[in-house]
């Protein structure tokens, strides 16, 4: 069974102020359009129930995507064994303003696997960075994962190396879960895309073995790092 570490909770406040902020700002932009749309008297009548809806939908993603990262911890925890260890929900600064929340960290003894963890339903298909989900009888494009993902890398890449942790791409792994699908097909996709726990158990066994071992002082060290969600200082800062 693989082992469970949980970051500092202390590590996600700047973090979470940062999205809390950016929130606000899309709710405000929202009631600004409809004061300028519709007559004062029916803004006034209608910002209390876009305010309420708006922060019921914030509330339903934010619970949908933990839903989703349980369940994929959960699997991996049994399918992994000792040598494997998970870090869910890890958020990693780099600088003022500059995180990345990483849904799934997986440290192997000789990589490090980084997961993002999608709770779209219904039928998925993407071609290289163009991704779909079927609404109806329509294809709609929506926002592709893979570029999100591609930041969360080289945030990560940065941040070992504020850590001079000396992991290089080479070791460091990056794919895309999705739980809820019920219908995926990928082509020309630069990351790899699951659609059960399983896959995922495979692809990060499969990786972890194919690799020299990190060696137990650097896996130890990022282990606590990424624990203690501390921010480093810059590498050229003074005493």
């Amino acid at each position: 069974m693989a082992d469970i570490r949980r970051q500092n909770a202390k590590s996600h406040a700047g973090f979470d102020a940062a999205i809390a902020a950016k929130q606000d700002r899309e709710r405000q932009e929202r009631l600004d359009r409809l004061e300028r749309a519709v007559p004062k008297w029916l803004a006034f009548l209608l910002k209390p129930l876009l305010r309420s809806l708006w922060n019921g939908r914030q509330r339903g993603f934010q619970q949908q995507g933990q839903g989703g990262e349980k369940i994929l911890v959960g699997a991996l925890r049994w399918r992994l064994d000792r040598r494997f260890t998970l870090c869910p929900d890890v958020v990693i600064q780099i600088g003022p303003d500059q995180f990345a929340q990483l849904d799934l960290v997986v440290v192997g003894i000789s990589s490090v696997f980084i997961l993002e963890v999608k709770t779209w339903t219904g039928a998925i298909r993407a071609t290289g960075t163009r991704w779909q989900q079927r609404v109806g009888n329509r294809w709609q494009t929506t926002e592709s994962p893979v570029r999100q993902q591609q930041m969360h890398v080289h945030r990560f890449a940065q941040w070992l190396i504020q850590h001079h942790l000396p992991i290089n791409s080479t070791h460091v792994f990056a794919g895309i879960a999705m739980m809820n699908v019920q219908w995926l097909r990928t082509r020309d996709v630069p990351l790899s895309v699951f659609d059960r726990p399983s896959a995922v158990a495979r692809w990060i066994q499969t990786l972890d073995k194919a690799q020299p071992p990190l060696g137990p002082a650097v896996r130890t060290t990022l282990l606590e790092a990424l624990v203690a969600g501390d921010t480093p200082a810059p590498l050229d800062a003074g005493p």
